[in-house]
């Protein structure tokens, strides 16, 4: 009986875990990130909508700053923690960071170039009204 049940718990759990994760896709000018963190480039997100902080320096050192990308990637979390010599005089506390692992990167002309043709290809969208 024992033997069944982790059967059928590897029968479930395994193709689950062998599905692949779809990258997310960002697309904005490439910044140099000031603040200090892990995250050497930050990008301006098309939009208006702020800013992610992104790593991958194989792929993004050659790209000028100030130039419209569109970026793929995984995105994921740490915590920033600050020193504690004297939290007093610092101007960041500890706190959560958002950045993208850039996988690929394309230099693009327009605000959500690649992005758009990405939405249009892709039939199941909802469309807005």
């Amino acid at each position: 009986m024992k033997r069944v049940l982790v059967l059928l718990v590897l029968a479930f759990v395994v193709p689950c875990l062998a599905e692949e994760v779809k990258p997310a896709e960002l697309t904005g000018i490439l910044r140099k990130n000031t603040f200090k963190d892990d995250t050497p480039y930050k990008l301006e997100l098309d939009g208006g909508t702020g800013f992610i902080g992104l790593s991958g320096d194989r792929l993004l050192r050659h790209i000028p700053f100030g130039t419209r990308i569109w970026v793929s990637g995984h995105i994921d979390t740490y915590l920033y923690v600050v020193g504690k010599e004297d939290p007093a005089k610092l101007s960041q506390r500890t706190h959560w960071q958002i950045y993208m692992a850039a996988r690929e990167c394309t230099v693009i002309a327009k605000p959500f170039e690649i992005a758009r043709d990405t939405v249009l290809q892709n039939k199941s969208m909802v469309q807005p009204r």
